[in-house]
């Protein structure tokens, strides 16, 4: 694998991750494990249909979820190259035929759902990249090993799940 993997840009840096925990693990410490990077399909496509006001060309966003084939439009955003070990990222569950056949039928989807268009548009892709999103893997430390959590930090948004 190539050290270097394009990447959503995160703004929640090592710092960042432990001070938005901290208020809320009263009783716990917060400390950055690890950094994963996960996968995604993006592209960047531009849509012809027929809506109810006419004929209309637009440009949508999509990334497709490399693991759990889910799909979702989204804002524009940040790309950065990134050096990384092997073993921070996780590996795609999906070829690159698979994930474009997902993409078009969810933005076929999305464009009768919410662009009020009669048919199927037609599509075209205008840019196409693997790219992934950055995560922080955290332990909560109560100090007593049966009281420890985990938690996983969106790296762009600073959101997060427990993991354990």
């Amino acid at each position: 694998m190539n050290p270097y993997i394009k990447t959503i840009d995160g703004t929640v840096t090592h710092e960042e991750v432990e001070q938005i925990l901290s208020p809320m693990a009263s009783g716990w410490t917060p400390r950055v494990e690890e950094k994963l990077y996960y996968p995604y399909f993006w592209y960047h496509l531009q849509c012809r249909v027929r809506t109810p006001l006419g004929k209309s060309l637009l440009p949508i966003s999509c990334l497709v979820d490399s693991r759990t084939k889910v799909a979702a439009t989204t804002d524009p955003f940040v790309v950065r190259k990134v050096k990384v070990t092997t073993s921070a990222c996780l590996r795609s569950q999906l070829s690159e035929p698979e994930a474009y056949c997902i993409a078009k039928k969810y933005v076929a989807y999305w464009m009768r759902r919410f662009q009020k268009a009669w048919f199927t548009p037609n599509i075209e892709v205008l840019e196409q990249e693997v790219v992934y999103k950055p995560f922080w893997v955290v332990k909560c430390d109560s100090g007593e090993d049966k009281f420890n959590f985990r938690v996983l930090v969106d790296g762009v948004t600073g959101t997060f799940l427990p993991m354990e």
